[in-house]
């Protein structure tokens, strides 16, 4: 896609309107009989007519609408969104969902303060839910939700393109808004709708709750750790590349300093009840090394205090949307090797972390939502264990970067930060309804 595409693309889009330009995307076969499996139109759902706009703001503030309660991704980003929310004072009312959750949906954090029937009365609705889930809470919420509100969705998506089955889920929606630039170019060149980025908060977390030894990490050991759910897909999150990369950075009979801690790998997963050969596999790849592998459900106060006890944060990922652990890890001051791809570029670079590099590879099957023909990141392993041999070795240059990571973490992505740009986000939607101008681009 080069600029003039992009722009001839957006011409023709404003030219003929957002319905036509399916029509015509469909005659020239994109999402038609030539289309993976994977790419099934939303549900089977039909476009629906976007719904009424108040003519005028009677009551500014934002009805969060999310799975607030979930041990996900998209819950902890919620949660991070109402807390930034409060940091801005922008009125705000929360209300949890539980529609097609298969996590756990054990986070009590905000469970005095938001239930399935909390009122939502101002103008604009925040579903903090990706482009899949839309339409069936569009539908479980009722028209009342929608009707004469403003509705923003808070979307993540993996790939450079975004699918042409999720298209039906801006006709219930306003204005997109998504974490990452690397997000923010994949769904707007699909958008009939202004899609704006604002990044995800994070919270500087407390002293921690339990020590190394609640863990069971010896305190002699340095500890590489990994965070990921089975169910954002073992081939994304690549475990099994960080596990070479731990290999060939600490090869048997690889000196390391006599008095030296004892590099350990560590990958805390969850949902390996959905998954279970593959951690059979990860574990088997595992086989050999100084790599413990730890699966199920761990609350947050035990994730902050593993963030707070590990010596790095590893992600070999293929591609994130945003990089929710990544930038966890840097708030901590801690130094993180990372495949340099994606969503973390927005905040995550060679002068505050140890990039990987990689090269961009096209998957020849569908992986889970990603369907074959797509591309994304591989991380090239030698490079990565050079890295991880790095700060093994240069603790001083380790803990200089990590500094650096945190005090950019605390500027960009504090809930104080992103609560100041909700507040231009929301002021700017609010203008556009008052000027009758809701159409234009912000």
């Amino acid at each position: 896609r080069t600029p003039a595409a992009v722009a001839l693309k957006g011409a023709v889009k404003r030219a003929i309107g957002p319905t036509r330009t399916r029509a015509l995307k469909t005659r020239l076969g994109r999402g038609g009989a030539g289309a993976t499996a994977s790419a099934r139109p939303l549900g089977g759902a039909a476009h629906r007519p976007r719904p009424a706009l108040p003519t005028r703001v009677e009551r500014p503030g934002i009805n969060l609408i999310g799975y607030l309660s979930a041990e996900t991704g998209m819950g902890e980003a919620a949660r991070g969104l109402l807390r930034a929310l409060r940091a801005a004072d922008i009125p705000c009312a929360a209300r949890d969902v539980d529609l097609n959750v298969l996590a756990r949906r054990g986070d009590a954090r905000f469970v005095d303060r938001v239930q399935a029937d909390t009122p939502l009365p101002y103008d604009v609705n925040l579903l903090v839910a990706n482009a899949d889930q839309v339409l069936p809470l569009h539908d479980h919420l009722g028209p009342e939700v929608f009707g004469g509100r403003l509705s923003v969705g808070l979307w993540l998506w993996e790939l450079e393109r975004f699918p042409d089955r999720y298209l039906p889920a801006f006709d219930v929606l306003h204005e997109v808004w998504t974490p990452s630039t690397f997000c923010l170019d994949a769904i707007a060149a699909e958008s009939p709708i202004p899609v704006r980025r604002v990044p995800l908060p994070i919270e500087m977390p407390d002293a921690p709750a339990h020590d190394r030894a609640h863990f069971e990490l010896p305190d002699d050991a340095f500890v590489f750790l990994f965070l990921f759910n089975f169910l954002s897909y073992r081939a994304r999150k690549n475990p099994d590349g960080l596990i070479e990369a731990f290999r060939r950075a600490f090869a048997a009979g690889d000196p390391t300093p006599a008095d030296g801690p004892t590099p350990l790998l560590l990958i805390k997963t969850s949902h390996a009840d959905f998954a279970p050969e593959a951690l059979l596999a990860l574990r088997a790849a595992a086989d050999g090394a100084n790599v413990r592998i730890v699966d199920g459900y761990a609350d947050r106060d035990a994730i902050d205090s593993l963030m707070a006890h590990c010596d790095a944060y590893v992600s070999l990922h293929r591609s994130e949307g945003f990089g929710l652990t990544v930038a966890e890890a840097m708030a901590l001051g801690k130094p993180v090797v990372a495949t340099a791809y994606a969503g973390v570029t927005d905040f995550f670079h060679a002068g505050n972390g140890f990039p990987v590099r990689h090269s961009l590879v096209t998957l020849r099957d569908d992986e889970g939502p990603y369907p074959a023909g797509a591309r994304w990141a591989e991380p090239q392993i030698d490079d990565a264990a050079r890295q991880m041999r790095r700060i093994y070795g240069d603790p001083a240059t380790a803990r200089a970067r990590g500094g650096l990571a945190q005090a950019d973490i605390i500027q960009q992505l504090s809930p104080a930060a992103v609560g100041a740009l909700l507040r231009r986000r929301l002021d700017a939607l609010l203008r556009r309804v008052e000027r009758g101008q809701l159409g234009a681009a912000l």
